[in-house]
């Protein structure tokens, strides 16, 4: 296995903004928002998100530094521990739950209240959403003299400036209770130790342990086909793709090879192979809806895509592709 070349601190729970900034590049699992299911017009306001981040360029995501400079053990603790105080004041200092309140009659209060009576009418099966693409970026509303914090200000110039047709362009994912245990099936399978820690560590061999933990998948969901509802390979494959979208250190730091020759390309045509065969089948059977959750599914696969062919500089080279319709 090749030598590790380069190291990431991700500090995400630090450096986290309240609900009502979140950057465009962020998304929330869904089981870590079990708690706001009745209440996320804040998140749903201001941004344009798209799922994961991810390039070297990518400031406050991600910090390279060179492998003698990497933390020491006590420094890692430390740096977990100043994470943790962060959470918690963060957390002390949150606003209260529907602080941001969209304006009667506005679009944005007709598509929220749509997609919350969708959510709360599901009673136990859905557990929650999460936005994956949203109408308008911060840098709008700040060009717009509009601070992003102010949701007062937010709400009004929604309400002004946004019709019906501007949010039907939202998309969100559906979260159910098979889907969250199998979020964090994924992470651990994915992240290893990592998983739910709120600082990683990424090196080149991330890079591998994808491909082995993708290897591993595929064996396992080989099986559980045979004997599995579709529904439940619906949910392995969101999971899955969801994980690797969200930490994609993976696809801009890898070494010449890693595609052709240790069998990445190889993976990421699978998943989307596995993908196409999925979606080929009816709403039905893969348990999910066709306003919300089947075109939200749609706009991450086409998110993961973009950035496999735009962020992996060597795509094309490695034969690295993802066609999944």
């Amino acid at each position: 296995m090749p030598p590790k070349k380069k190291a990431a601190a991700t500090k995400a729970a630090a450096k986290k903004k309240p609900a009502a900034a979140k950057s465009q590049k962020e998304a929330v699992p869904f089981s870590r928002t079990l708690a706001q299911k009745k209440n996320r017009a804040q998140f749903m306001a201001a941004l344009m998100g798209e799922l994961g981040s991810g390039s070297e360029d990518d400031e406050g995501d991600y910090e390279i530094v060179p492998d003698d400079d990497e933390p020491t053990a006590e420094e890692l603790a430390e740096m977990r521990a100043e994470s943790a105080e962060a959470e918690v004041a963060e957390a002390a200092e949150a606003k209260p739950e529907g602080a941001h309140q969209p304006k009667p009659d506005s679009a944005e209060s007709r598509w929220l209240n749509k997609l919350l009576t969708f959510v709360n009418n599901g009673s136990d099966k859905f557990k929650g959403y999460a936005l994956l693409r949203g109408v308008i970026q911060e840098e709008d509303l700040e060009d717009e003299g509009i601070d992003p914090e102010d949701d007062k200000a937010v709400a009004e110039w929604c309400a002004d400036n946004l019709t019906d047709e501007d949010y039907a362009k939202c998309r969100v994912l559906i979260g159910t209770q098979h889907r969250v245990d199998m979020e964090k099936e994924m992470e651990t399978l994915v992240l290893g130790e990592q998983a739910g820690d709120p600082i990683m560590m990424f090196t080149t061999r991330f890079s591998y342990d994808v491909i082995e933990a993708m290897e591993t998948f595929f064996g396992r969901l080989t099986k559980s086909k045979k004997k599995e509802p579709l529904w439940k390979t619906f949910d392995k494959l969101y999971a899955l793709t969801f994980v690797l979208h969200s930490h994609d250190h993976w696809m801009f730091d890898h070494e010449v090879g890693w595609g052709r020759e240790w069998g990445g390309a190889k993976v990421v045509k699978r998943l989307a192979k596995e993908w196409k065969d999925v979606l080929g089948h009816s709403d039905e059977e893969l348990g999910i809806d066709k306003e919300y959750m089947r075109p939200g599914i749609v706009c991450m696969l086409e998110q993961f895509k973009r950035k496999i062919d735009e962020d992996i500089e060597d795509a094309k080279e490695e034969g690295i592709t993802f066609k999944f319709q």
